[in-house]
């Protein structure tokens, strides 16, 4: 049961409803049954053909994926190299070839110059038996 509206309230819905309106529970301005169901149908029309829509567009982006294609285009890209056939070889030539480039009379003037000159620190570099000596035990 509801209370009474007050006296200062204004009713939004314009004149009161009739007494036989009250008892039917319906009022003029509500909404009636037959436009709100029309309203779900449309609804649901409107999403059946938008699925219908996803579906056939879908279908047709499946047909164009099946058709074969051009692969000229793709066989211009070369393979990548095959694995080599003796690895343990091909490293110990590698090692090799960078052990003689480190014996390179450029490379030794280069650790000597450093060595001399140091990294421009604050602090002096430190003499260069010292750093002689340290490579030796190191490699020890």
């Amino acid at each position: 049961m509801t209370r009474p509206l007050h006296v200062e309230t204004k009713v939004q819905r314009g004149d009161s409803p009739s007494r036989a309106q009250r008892e039917r529970g319906y009022e003029p301005s509500d909404a009636s049954p037959g436009k709100v169901m029309l309203g779900v149908a449309c609804f649901l029309m409107l999403m059946l053909a938008g699925l219908a829509f996803a579906a056939a567009t879908l279908g047709w982006l499946k047909r164009d994926d099946d058709r074969p294609r051009d692969t000229r285009p793709a066989m211009a890209i070369t393979p990548p190299p095959h694995l080599e056939a003796a690895p343990l070889a091909e490293r110990v030539r590698y090692d090799a070839a960078m052990a003689k480039r480190m014996d390179d009379a450029a490379l030794a003037r280069a650790r000597r110059d450093l060595i001399e000159r140091g990294w421009g620190e604050a602090d002096p570099a430190p003499p260069a038996e010292a750093v002689a000596r340290a490579h030796r035990e190191a490699v020890q």
